[in-house]
């Protein structure tokens, strides 16, 4: 027997030469020359088919970087090899996931997930397996990002890891005006503006305000205090409450002064104007350029106009639901705004987030506009 050493001389190099298939026309990779059909056509299953008869199926890649026809016979078949066939399953997986999120069903499960990828159920598996690992990462004291140096003192990283992603982040300056000094490592002041504005707290400040109530002046150490008393506070608060009607929900509700909503009934109806009002502002900006009619419209009244239906598919809708959602509560424009429409009650109708998003800024079959001379 050789040595090693002499065997790996005398071993021939191992060559590869690429081959043109004289069935599908792919070319494939082989250390015989001679060879002349690649794997799949070589096959005996492919060689029984062209006996049979079966004609070979044309087909287009499908995988979008590619693009090649090839023939194949069998009919599940959509890539022309394995690594186009690989990228495709992975564009359908993530096809799938964002068909899941936009349809607000659970990626694990498939059950119904509201404003959430996940469920309770899987959500709560998730958590499960993150807590185990972040006690395993804690209980080994090492470097998330390398592995081998020990954890800087209550945190994940070595020191210098850290180092790293303070060189990797971009220098920014400090905030406060006149200072042109860089920042301190996840803050927006430098060391300096930082250690002023501690010294300001820790020094003891008094403050004369005026109180609300009986309007006479009163110190206090804290600034923004507007009672000089608790007699001034609950007389304050104590009033008879004044009856107003909700701008949002049209009902009545006591209102006390400075002690609640000033407009709206609760935080909910509350937090419904703030998305009407950023509605409303976005169709301002859009109807500037065109200079067209503006008015400020309601959801809540526009779904009692409409009966609460789908004016495109007549579908019941729900208040309730969000954007996401494909049968949430949206406002459709029937001449739309690009094509020189208005924003106001005359011009809208109420219409399902699927319905309105498939029409766009289309005009839709049907008499919709006939609905503005009614």
């Amino acid at each position: 027997m050789l040595p090693l050493s002499e065997r790996s001389t005398i071993r021939p190099s191992c060559k590869v030469s690429f081959n043109v298939c004289i069935d599908c026309g792919v070319v494939f990779t082989t250390k015989c020359k001679t060879k002349k059909r690649c794997v799949v056509c070589n096959d005996p299953a492919t060689k029984n088919r062209k006996l049979n008869g079966l004609v070979g199926l044309k087909r287009k890649c499908m995988n979008p970087s590619c693009g090649k026809e090839f023939v194949t016979y069998d009919k599940n078949q959509f890539a022309c090899s394995t690594k186009c066939s690989n990228i495709v399953s992975n564009l359908r997986r993530k096809y799938d996931l964002k068909l899941r999120r936009f349809l607000s069903i659970c990626l694990y499960c498939g059950r119904d997930a509201f404003e959430c990828s996940l469920c309770d159920r899987c959500q709560e598996r998730a958590t499960g397996r993150n807590k185990i690992k972040r006690k395993k990462w804690k209980e080994s004291n090492l470097c998330r990002e390398c592995g081998k140096n020990e954890v800087n003192a209550g945190g994940y990283r070595c020191d210098d890891c850290l180092k790293l992603m303070q060189l990797r982040r971009k220098k920014c300056k400090c905030h406060t005006e006149g200072c042109y000094n860089d920042v301190v490592y996840h803050k927006h002041y430098c060391q300096d503006c930082l250690d002023k504005n501690e010294a300001e707290k820790q020094s003891c400040k008094v403050h004369f305000i005026r109180c609300k109530n009986c309007n006479g002046l009163f110190t206090s150490r804290r600034n923004g205090k507007p009672y000089c008393s608790d007699t001034c506070y609950r007389d304050y608060y104590l009033r008879a409450p004044i009856k107003r009607i909700c701008v949002v929900c049209g009902k009545e509700y006591d209102f006390i002064l400075d002690g609640g909503f000033n407009v709206v009934c609760s935080e909910e109806c509350q937090k419904e104007s703030k998305r009407e009002g950023m509605r409303n502002a976005k169709h301002k900006r859009r109807l500037r350029k065109n200079a067209a009619f503006v008015e400020k419209v309601n959801r809540i009244k526009l779904f009692k106009r409409d009966k609460g239906r789908c004016q495109l598919c007549g579908r019941k809708l729900n208040l309730k639901r969000q954007v996401p959602h494909p049968f949430a509560v949206t406002v459709d424009h029937i001449i739309p705004i690009s094509k020189g429409g208005e924003h106001s009650y005359r011009n809208t109708q109420l219409a399902c987030f699927k319905c309105n998003s498939l029409k766009g800024n289309r005009k839709v079959a049907g008499g919709e506009q006939l609905r503005l001379f009614g």
